[in-house]
């Protein structure tokens, strides 16, 4: 089966499965516009655009997510190829299991999630760019996938979401302004990450971007394809005993009184990947920068806690009066509420809803 440019736009409602003994190419300049369902491949498609001519997938509505599916390679056919490909508006722009196509050169913007690798798949992503979409740009389940060349920004949680049993290879990367994490680990193996861009940040504010078992050596100080790396010189200080966490921590806390900067530095300091008490040195950093009037810097270092400490209820009211400081007053009722339900018995969270929900 062949898709055409001049039969464009292809509409769909509901599912197209290219079946085990099946091919479906499509030629540059290919658009499909789908209602719901999505495109589901069991056996081989060949999808290349090109520069000028990409191949588009999105929803009729042109906006939004998760309006449509997606891509599903379900235990694809050996050879399956996306190049030049944008997809937008749909619950996973890929979703990759048991098998392992070439996505490259492809767009993945606006979805809900960018890419989701799942069940022993080991796709190769090269070049292509993976920004806003509603949570994570890649989520890896199980998985071994090659990450290079790509550009990972600006998606809404976790630039990269690595879950157990996974091993990603990565290099050439460029990952940075992700909103909460650039990469969330919850392996149990260490992932080695030299040799990616992680945007223009102090060598002791990488582990604040990075959380889980990684090995980071060097990393690039300008974006791929400029490959002019350096060696990284800073090493956290990391605690392993409570006991030398609470003393580091009451020595940063000090400090903060009356040097909230030089308090930030300290807690920097002692903040280390799958350093399993850095939830609370997040929650310090969250209130160093609200003690800075930086609310906005705070949400994000709150976020990052929330990530590892869902059930935090003392997280969510410091992140409701950092919606208050911003006066955004819809967001912080929402915090304020969720600490009580976490907590029935917040008394000071009763007290702050009560005041903004008070006439």
């Amino acid at each position: 089966m062949v898709w055409y440019k001049e039969c464009s736009p292809y509409k769909i409602s509901g599912p197209i499965k290219i079946e085990k003994t099946g091919k479906l190419i499509i030629n540059p300049g290919v658009v499909l516009q789908a209602e719901d369902g999505g495109l589901i491949v069991e056996g081989l498609i060949n999808a290349e655009g090109s520069p000028l001519m990409p191949i588009v997938f999105e929803s009729v509505k042109k906006k939004g997510f998760p309006e449509w599916g997606g891509i599903f390679f379900n235990r694809a056919e050996p050879g399956g190829v996306l190049k030049n490909v944008t997809v937008k508006n749909a619950q996973n722009g890929v979703l990759v299991k048991k098998c392992a196509p070439l996505l490259e050169s492809c767009q993945f913007i606006e979805n809900l999630t960018g890419v989701a690798v799942t069940e022993n798949s080991s796709p190769k992503i090269q070049n292509c760019k993976i920004s806003f979409n509603g949570e994570d740009g890649i989520i890896i389940e199980t998985s071994s996938p090659t990450l290079e060349g790509n550009i990972i920004t600006e998606n809404i949680r976790n630039g990269i979401f690595v879950k157990e049993g996974s091993h990603p290879v990565m290099f050439h990367n460029n990952i940075y302004k992700n909103e909460y994490f650039d990469l969330f680990s919850l392996s149990n193996e260490t992932i080695g990450i030299d040799d990616n861009f992680w945007g223009e940040i102090k060598e002791n504010e990488f582990y604040s971007e990075i959380w889980g078992a990684v090995s980071l050596n060097k990393y690039l100080v300008k974006k791929f394809p400029a490959e002019e790396s350096v060696d990284i010189k800073f090493r956290p200080t990391v605690p392993t005993t409570r006991d030398e966490y609470n003393k580091m921590e009451e020595e940063a806390r000090f400090i903060l009184k009356t040097n909230p900067q030089e308090a930030r530095e300290k807690f920097l300091q002692i903040l280390a990947p799958s350093n399993p008490i850095s939830s609370s040195v997040f929650k310090w950093l969250g209130i160093v920068e609200r003690e800075l009037n930086q609310p906005a810097k705070a949400i994000g270092y709150i976020r990052k806690a929330l990530l590892i400490e869902p059930k935090d209820d003392g997280l969510y009211f410091l992140l409701g009066k950092c919606f208050v400081d911003l006066n955004k007053k819809d967001e912080a009722i929402k915090a304020f509420k969720e600490a009580i339900r976490i907590n029935p018995g917040y008394e000071s969270a009763k007290k702050e809803l009560e005041k903004l929900e008070t006439p």
